[in-house]
Protein backbone atom coordinates (compact mmCIF):
# COMPACT_ATOMS: atom_id res chain seq x y z
CA UNK A 1 0.00 0.00 0.00
CA UNK A 2 1.00 3.44 -0.87
CA UNK A 3 1.81 5.68 2.27
CA UNK A 4 0.76 9.04 0.30
CA UNK A 5 -1.97 10.02 -1.97
CA UNK A 6 -2.80 13.29 -3.67
CA UNK A 7 -6.57 13.97 -2.86
CA UNK A 8 -8.97 16.59 -4.74
CA UNK A 9 -9.94 19.58 -2.03
CA UNK A 10 -13.08 19.23 -2.95
CA UNK A 11 -13.29 15.57 -2.31
CA UNK A 12 -12.08 16.44 1.34
CA UNK A 13 -14.57 19.24 1.70
CA UNK A 14 -17.58 16.93 0.36
CA UNK A 15 -17.10 14.44 2.90
CA UNK A 16 -16.02 11.92 0.18
CA UNK A 17 -12.82 11.02 2.68
CA UNK A 18 -13.00 9.63 5.85
CA UNK A 19 -9.99 9.27 8.13
CA UNK A 20 -9.18 5.39 9.57
CA UNK A 21 -8.65 4.94 12.63
CA UNK A 22 -4.70 2.96 13.34
CA UNK A 23 -6.82 0.15 15.25
CA UNK A 24 -8.21 -1.27 12.30
CA UNK A 25 -6.30 -2.88 9.49
CA UNK A 26 -5.95 -1.90 6.07
CA UNK A 27 -7.26 -4.91 5.29
CA UNK A 28 -10.40 -4.28 7.10
CA UNK A 29 -10.24 -0.54 5.97
CA UNK A 30 -10.29 -1.52 2.03
CA UNK A 31 -13.96 -3.30 2.57
CA UNK A 32 -15.63 -0.48 3.94
CA UNK A 33 -16.44 1.00 0.27
CA UNK A 34 -17.52 -1.92 -1.29
CA UNK A 35 -19.49 -2.98 2.04
CA UNK A 36 -21.11 0.36 2.05
CA UNK A 37 -22.04 0.68 -1.73
CA UNK A 38 -24.02 -2.93 -0.93
CA UNK A 39 -25.53 -1.46 2.07
CA UNK A 40 -26.79 1.49 -0.14
CA UNK A 41 -28.32 -0.91 -2.69
CA UNK A 42 -30.24 -2.77 0.09
CA UNK A 43 -31.25 1.00 1.27
CA UNK A 44 -32.57 1.48 -2.22
CA UNK A 45 -34.45 -1.00 -2.89
CA UNK A 46 -36.31 -1.19 0.13
CA UNK A 47 -35.31 -4.76 1.22
CA UNK A 48 -37.28 -6.39 3.70
CA UNK A 49 -37.60 -9.29 6.23
CA UNK A 50 -38.97 -11.97 3.89
CA UNK A 51 -38.27 -10.60 0.56
CA UNK A 52 -36.83 -12.88 -1.80
CA UNK A 53 -33.42 -11.65 -3.39
CA UNK A 54 -31.52 -12.84 -6.78
CA UNK A 55 -27.60 -12.63 -6.63
CA UNK A 56 -26.34 -13.08 -9.68
CA UNK A 57 -22.93 -13.50 -9.35
CA UNK A 58 -20.67 -15.33 -6.35
CA UNK A 59 -17.53 -12.83 -6.92
CA UNK A 60 -16.49 -10.24 -3.97
CA UNK A 61 -19.35 -7.86 -4.61
CA UNK A 62 -22.19 -10.94 -4.90
CA UNK A 63 -20.76 -12.31 -1.37
CA UNK A 64 -20.84 -9.04 0.47
CA UNK A 65 -24.49 -8.44 -0.99
CA UNK A 66 -25.57 -12.02 0.20
CA UNK A 67 -24.42 -11.22 3.57
CA UNK A 68 -26.25 -8.37 4.14
CA UNK A 69 -29.16 -9.91 2.18
CA UNK A 70 -29.07 -12.23 4.54
CA UNK A 71 -28.89 -9.89 7.81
Amino acid sequence: MTEFVAIPARAVDNGHVIKVPKAISSEYAALSEPLSCAVNASENICMQEGDTVVIVDAGRMGLINFEIARA
